[in-house]
């Protein structure tokens, strides 16, 4: 296991005892919505968006974790990498 994947799986775990901790349902997949979503800002962080589900009474949370192989992980960030040019290049 990289350095990398341990990073993730501590994260992992400090988001499942903050999940606790709130007392929050956990629905133990994640969910594949046709309809439009919306995704938490990275920087706010995983506590933060915990918060506001407790403050607004949401008492669910779908959670999952997919774990990638080295390809998919270098797909996926070559495709990052490709995004953020992309749009560093529009006007």
């Amino acid at each position: 296991m990289s350095k990398t994947s341990k990073g993730l799986e501590s994260e992992w775990k400090q988001v499942e005892t903050s999940i606790q901790k709130r007392k929050l349902l956990v629905f133990p997949n994640m969910v594949q919505f046709d309809e439009t979503y919306v995704t938490w800002p990275e920087e706010q962080g995983v506590e933060s968006f915990l918060d506001l589900a407790q403050s607004l009474n949401i008492r669910l949370v779908y959670s999952g974790k997919t774990e990638f192989s080295s390809s998919e992980i270098e797909e996926l960030l070559n495709f990052q990498k490709l995004m953020s040019h992309s749009i560093a290049q529009k006007p």
